[in-house]
């Protein structure tokens, strides 16, 4: 729903052939999206109970090199 004008402003324009300024729009939405969402979700966690948790686990965050098969 907060997506939807830039998501039709985006297909609009694919269909003009102006693929350009349709990533321009499709990108910049999601940067926007997020880069506002979290720091929200962040400062909404300090007066939240409950650890804060972004959908990464340890896991995910491995140094060690991959085996060469």
């Amino acid at each position: 729903m907060v997506l939807l004008p830039e998501t039709l402003a985006a297909v609009r324009a694919a269909r003009r052939d102006r693929m350009q300024t349709s990533l321009n729009l499709a990108y910049g939405s999601a940067i926007a999206s997020i880069g506002l969402t979290v720091p929200a979700i962040a400062l909404a966690s300090i007066w939240l109970s409950g650890p804060l948790v972004l959908g990464l686990g340890p896991s995910t965050w491995s140094c060690s090199p991959s085996p060469a098969w």
